[in-house]
């Protein structure tokens, strides 16, 4: 099966540090200047804490469109494979079940471009915010799993952060 890796593997682990450091928060990214605030001070001052810094982990979009249109679910026991990174033994068959392989909606490339606009379009105000703030550090997120989660952690520890071109 393919693993989310980074949103698994290396978000598991950074939570456990995060949740030491500040309380984690679900926010819509529309890039509003509420969320900016919402993000800077809610649940923070309870705990006499402040931000220090905000990692966006910057993957190119044609990296991403190739992650993402990639993907394969079978139709039967939601498996998932990789047409490149983890395909089938047999293409366009669960190894698992037998069952068929499909290509997910959210998945087809022109519905991956149509979400990175709007992805662009939403937090490109956030990033700029949390830049001027002196906050932001933008990390490199290709490459391996482990690789990309010691980047995070040396932006987020402050030691050598890796910047990204966005």
């Amino acid at each position: 099966m393919m693993k989310n890796s980074l949103h698994e593997e290396a978000a598991a682990k950074l939570s456990r540090e995060a949740e030491r450091r500040f309380e984690k928060r679900e926010v819509p990214a529309t890039g509003a200047p509420e969320f900016s605030y919402y993000l800077d001070y809610s649940g923070l001052d309870r705990y006499n804490l402040k931000l220090d810094k905000v990692v966006a982990v910057i993957v190119p979009d044609e990296e991403i469109v190739k992650r993402i249109s990639g993907r394969r679910t079978c139709r039967s026991c939601d498996a998932m494979y990789h047409v490149v990174f983890e395909p089938p033994a047999k293409p366009g068959v669960c190894d698992k079940c037998g069952g068929e392989l499909y290509q997910r909606e959210d998945d087809a490339e022109d519905t991956v471009r149509e979400r990175l606009k709007v992805f662009a379009e939403t937090t490109r105000p956030l990033l700029d915010h949390y830049g001027r703030l002196g906050l932001l550090a933008q990390i490199d997120g290709v490459g391996r799993t482990d690789e990309v989660e010691k980047r995070i952690i040396s932006a987020v520890n402050g030691v050598g952060a890796q910047s990204a071109q966005s």
